[in-house]
C-alpha cells in the first residue's frame, strides 16, 4: 500500500441521531397531503390474526425510494416468505405494486400466529413513529361461519 493511500480515512460521523433523522423524514412527509397506506389484520374467532391485506402509497419521493413504503413492504413480504419456509400452512398470497394479500384457510399454525402478531407490532411501530397521516391499521373480526372472501381487497 502506498503512503498516499494509507493517509486516506473515511469521514465517520461521530455521533449519529436516529430521532433527528425521523425528525427530518417527518418534515420532509408534512410537505404534501397524501393517502395514507392501509393495513388490514382478519381475526378469526379464537383472537388469532389468520391474514393481512396491505394497500396504497404515500406518494412521497419516487418510487423505491420511501422510507414508509419501504418498510411496510419489507415487514410484509418477510411476513409472506417467512409463513411458507417456515410452516405447512396453506396461505392465499396476491402480490401486485402496492397491494399484498396474505390469507391462511382453515386452522393456523402457532408459528404464522407468531409471524402475524409480529407483523402486528411492527406497523403499529411504523404508525407509531410517523403518524397516523401515513399508516392506517385496521382490525375486522369474522364469524366462524362467514364467507367473508368476496369483500377484501
Amino acid at each position: 500500500m502506498n503512503e498516499r493511500m494509507g493517509n486516506m480515512r473515511p469521514t465517520i460521523p461521530k455521533v449519529y441521531n436516529p430521532e433527528k433523522d425521523i425528525e427530518t423524514q417527518r418534515k420532509i412527509l408534512d410537505e404534501d397531503e397524501r393517502e395514507p397506506f392501509t393495513i388490514t389484520f382478519y381475526i378469526n374467532p379464537q383472537n388469532h390474526i389468520f391474514g393481512f391485506i396491505a394497500k396504497g402509497t404515500t406518494g412521497f419521493i419516487q418510487y423505491g425510494l420511501d422510507i414508509i413504503a419501504a418498510a411496510v413492504s419489507s415487514l410484509s413480504m418477510n411476513t409472506v416468505h417467512s409463513i411458507q419456509q417456515f410452516t405447512e400452512d396453506q396461505a392465499e398470497i396476491e402480490a401486485t405494486k402496492n397491494y399484498i394479500q396474505c390469507l391462511i384457510h382453515g386452522r393456523v399454525s402457532k408459528e404464522s400466529i407468531l409471524l402475524f402478531k409480529s407483523l402486528r407490532l411492527g406497523m403499529y411501530t411504523i404508525q407509531h413513529t410517523y403518524g397516523e397521516k401515513y399508516i392506517t391499521i385496521e382490525e375486522v373480526k369474522v364469524e366462524k361461519n362467514k364467507r367473508f372472501f368476496g369483500f377484501l381487497g
